[in-house]
């Protein structure tokens, strides 16, 4: 090797393989580069790394997750008996005992020690049975049935309104049967309950129509109307009926007008003339006309609205030639 004047190169290459062991001062320069490059190409290709090693997740959102209402007919739910009901007997308990297992024990256990499934994730807890640590509304039974009847929002406990009187009872009895010394009703409480909610003079249960069928009768009456107010405008459009000239003077928005007429079941039209006028007169721009239809004599009003009843009802004006 070559010197250059005072100084010497940095590395002999020459000189390392006569001692290859001088090598092993630069192996941490190797090392580093290695691990350099391997981090490099990790980063680069981690999102295929992560696909293709690890499965994805898609934790269900229950937001999304959309349980519509059972469709249920109208029933009269008969007078409940409080006498009756205020004491438990084995037909209660083996009913209450049936609801109990379809409606509480999921939260509450089916031991009545609050460590259902589902309420795991609930804070308060739900409410262990067995302990004698005061209840929100009390454990008698007209407490208990009154926090079936109305729930308690801020303990997460869900009201069983849904229940028929007789079927809360049944609940309130089974479940006071996992209660250490249950408290006795006394008759004053008994006719608190009775007063309040009224259970000996029975009730009415509307009916219940799923949101989904509900929604598909709306799109449906909305289609027949739509076609019903397409074909009064081709009417309206069409005729030289002097109630249709009229109509097309005084209409700003025709579509308007229609759907005013067909949608309210014809109230409009089922008015007397005087009604009818003053309903137009009162709010003309609302309902489509012009300014002008303010101004019509009594008989203009009267053609208008025999114009719009014709149509409405289908029997359709018949044209002046």
């Amino acid at each position: 090797m070559r010197h250059h004047g005072p100084y010497k190169e940095e590395l002999d290459f020459r000189d390392l393989l006569r001692h290859p062991q001088r090598l092993f001062g630069y192996t941490y320069l190797y090392v580093l580069g290695v691990l350099i490059l391997a981090g490099i190409l990790y980063v680069q290709r981690m999102t295929e790394i992560g696909k293709s090693g690890v499965a994805t997740v898609v934790v269900p959102d229950s937001a999304a997750q959309v349980v519509d209402i059972a469709l249920q007919a109208p029933q009269n739910i008969p007078p409940v008996d409080l006498v009756a009901m205020a004491n438990p007997t084995a037909g209660l308990l083996a009913r209450g005992k049936e609801l109990y297992g379809a409606n509480c024990s999921p939260c509450h256990g089916v031991t009545g020690l609050g460590d259902g499934p589902s309420g795991l994730t609930l804070n308060p807890k739900p409410r262990n049975f067995h302990t004698t640590d005061p209840w929100t509304n009390g454990a008698a039974v007209s407490q208990i049935y009154t926090t079936l009847q109305e729930g308690i929002l801020r303990n997460g406990m869900a009201s069983f309104s849904y229940l028929a009187p007789a079927d809360r009872f049944a609940v309130v009895h089974f479940v006071r049967t996992f209660v250490p010394a249950p408290p006795m009703e006394s008759p004053a409480e008994l006719q608190q309950l009775e007063s309040r909610y009224q259970l000996s003079k029975g009730s009415s249960v509307p009916a219940k129509v799923p949101v989904r069928i509900a929604a598909r009768k709306v799109v449906e009456e909305y289609q027949h109307i739509d076609r019903r107010i397409a074909g009064a405008l081709a009417v309206s459009a069409g005729s030289s009926n002097p109630g249709a000239t009229l109509f097309r003077r005084v209409a700003a928005d025709p579509r308007r007008v229609w759907t005013a007429v067909l949608s309210d079941s014809m109230a409009l039209l089922k008015s007397n003339v005087r009604e009818f006028a003053g309903t137009i007169s009162a709010d003309p721009l609302t309902l489509g006309f012009t300014g002008a239809a303010a101004r019509l004599t009594a008989s203009d009003y009267a053609t208008l609205q025999n114009f719009l009843e014709s149509v409405a009802r289908g029997s359709g004006p018949r044209d002046v030639r």
